[in-house]
């Protein structure tokens, strides 16, 4: 049995298993640290401002007119 794992195909398909999994992981590494940052960004706004993170990102994106403003617009409609 232990010959089977020193044979060049084994040896090939072992490597390639290895890549996969570091390639992987490595991609689940950066898109959990970009899901805690953007969750990090979202309670700081919130905390920040007082204004809900999506009202916020809506405000930055929308009218330039003062977010007072532009909310009762916004919840008017």
């Amino acid at each position: 049995m232990i010959d089977l794992l020193w044979r060049p195909e084994l040896s090939a398909i072992g490597n390639a298993v290895a890549w996969a999994f570091s390639v992987l992981s490595t991609i689940a590494i950066f898109w959990w640290m970009g899901r805690c940052a953007e969750r990090e960004k979202r309670c700081n706004i919130e905390r920040d401002t007082g204004i809900p993170y999506e009202d916020w990102m809506a405000w930055v994106d929308g009218p330039a007119m003062p977010y007072e403003e532009w909310f009762a617009t916004r919840r008017k409609k």
